[in-house]
């Protein structure tokens, strides 16, 4: 299985599938697949692995699962301030309402890997890795599940 990378200004991040426009594979056939954690992890050490919010647990699974492989924290500190969707907004409003949306009660220190189930834009991705770095985290890395470009 290959990694895929997309390098943003602000934070990188990892993924596990990329959407091929020509296949139509979505995200529901692949989070149901039965070895869908059998999966390559980014040669990297991290300190904590965070997941993402979600309404559904699937980010969360995952995040636990890295963290076991990778030998790193699990903590599921991230939260959302509000039930605002950021899907439908403009891209270049994106950031600025993805990180009215999320807070992290008390400190992190070190290397952290947020983990979620698909990114799009990365607006939400990049809001977090702000929140947490603002936490006190020294780096922020995202893996996805799905990179939906």
């Amino acid at each position: 299985m290959k990694l895929y990378y997309s390098n943003r200004p602000e934070i990188k991040i990892w993924a596990i599938n990329k959407r091929d426009r020509s296949k139509k594979k979505d995200l529901h056939s692949l989070k149901s697949k039965r070895n869908h954690f059998d999966f390559v992890l980014p040669e990297e050490k991290y300190d904590f692995v965070i997941p993402m919010p979600s309404s559904c647990p699937f980010a969360s699974r995952l995040a636990k699962r890295v963290a076991k492989r990778l030998g790193a924290k699990f903590c599921s500190g991230l939260k959302k301030k509000t039930s605002k969707k950021i899907c439908g907004v403009p891209i270049e409003k994106r950031k600025s309402a993805a990180i009215e949306n999320f807070k992290f009660s008390g400190s992190i220190r070190g290397k952290v890997l947020i983990v979620d189930d698909i990114s799009t834009t990365g607006s939400s991705m990049m809001a977090a890795s702000s929140v947490l770095k603002h936490a006190g985290a020294e780096e922020t890395v995202g893996f996805v599940w799905f990179l939906n470009k």
